[in-house]
This record gives structure tokens, sequence and C-alpha cells, in this order.
């Protein structure tokens, strides 16, 4: 029994998650590494790290929304009925039926990636560096993004558990939306320490010129959202 113990703790401690995850985080804590590896290469490790992750959770959300499949095919149902009357668009009918919606989170995020890196790149050549690499750019967004989607498993888990009675008392409703604000803005914070200390050491930037890079696709979305609204 100890023997089959320890060997799932070696299990937990060395596996294709925390290789992948303890790759990335050095990546993070020492970017110089970055250098040290071709633009290609750097993308390459980040991205499957980034993929696997973000397979994984797409798995996890499936098999976690099938415990209330039913009341998820029914929603669905009457989306689609709203659809093929014209009273929502494909957009809107995408984001609220079963399995699309997770399909088309997993792809706006994985799309939103390449936004990120795209933004700041040009903000590189806004602000005239002269070390630029849209690859690298890339590999930084992935890199950093994780920490964000790493995010939502818990935040899944707590939409899930929590019973409907919640919705209905305002104390609690606040208290399960903080909760969910604590993972998801602290992910953010991560992201930013994380994403302004790689452009500092890989792209040679001060660190007023990495928060600007990190500020403008975040600036340029919110700017587009609430124009929109």
């Amino acid at each position: 029994m100890s023997e089959r113990l320890e060997k799932l703790k070696a299990l937990l401690k060395d596996n294709i998650y925390t290789r992948a995850f303890w790759k990335n985080l050095n990546y993070n804590l020492h970017p110089e590494e970055v250098l040290k590896e071709t633009p290609k290469e750097f993308l390459r490790g980040t991205i499957k790290i980034f993929l696997l992750f973000l397979g994984t959770y797409v798995v996890f959300n499936v098999l976690v929304s099938l415990t209330n499949a039913a009341y998820l095919v029914e929603y669905g149902d009457q989306m689609k009925a709203f659809y093929d009357q014209g009273r929502i668009s494909l957009s809107m009918y995408l984001m609220n039926s079963f399995p699309n919606s997770i399909i088309l989170l997993a792809v706006s995020f994985l799309v939103f990636q390449y936004y990120v890196a795209g933004l700041s790149y040009v903000s590189l050549w806004i602000l005239g560096e002269k070390d630029r690499s849209f690859r690298r750019a890339l590999g930084i967004a992935f890199s950093t993004g994780l920490y964000v989607l790493l995010s939502f498993f818990p935040i899944l888990v707590i939409f899930n558990v929590v019973p409907n009675s919640f919705q209905k008392d305002p104390f609690k409703m606040i208290l399960f939306l903080s909760f969910n604000g604590i993972f998801f803005f602290g992910s953010i914070v991560v992201q930013s320490i994380f994403y302004v200390k790689m452009y500092r050491a890989v792209f040679g930037q001060n660190l007023g010129r990495a928060l600007l890079t990190w500020l403008f696709p975040f600036f340029a979305f919110v700017t587009f959202i609430v124009s929109n609204l």
C-alpha cells in the first residue's frame, strides 16, 4: 500500500503537466533563457504547453458540463429555436449552446493570444525598439497567458458546485462573484508581472516601455468593447 502511495506521489510530482508548468515558469522567472533559444524553438515550446492545458480545459469543461447535461440540452434547444426564429444572432446561439460555447471559448482564447502578440509587436515598432521578433512576442503571450487559462479551472468548478439558491441571495452572490474575481484578476496580475519582466529581458525595454507594451493590446480591446456598447 505504501509503495503504491509513493508511486502516486512521484507521479503527481513528475508528469506531463508538472513538467510543462515548470518549464513555462522557468521562462517567466528566468526570461534570459528565452534568448538562448531561437524564436522558432521558443514559440514551439510555449504553444505546446499552452495547447496541452487548453485541450485539458476543454475536456474538463465537457466532463463537468455533462453532470448537468439535461438542462444544457434543453437550454440549447431553446437557443436553437430563438436562432431559427431570427431572435438571436449565430454568435449568440454558439455562446449559449453546448458544446459550442466551450469550443468557442477555447478558440477565442487561442486567437486572443495572437491579438495580444500582434498589438504588442506593433507597440515595439511604434516605440522604435530595434530588437523585434513576432515569434518571441507570440511565445511570451502564450507563456504568460497560461496563468489566465489556469484560472478557468477553479472558476469552472465554483460555477458548477455553487447551488442555485446563491443567485437569490445578494450577499451570497457577491461572495460567489468575489471568489471568481480573486482567481481571474489574480491571474491577470501574475500575467502582467511576467509579461513586463519578459519584455524587459527579451527586448531590452525599460519598465515604462514594457508597461506600455503590455497595456496597449488591453487598452485597445477595452476601447473597442466600450465603443460598441
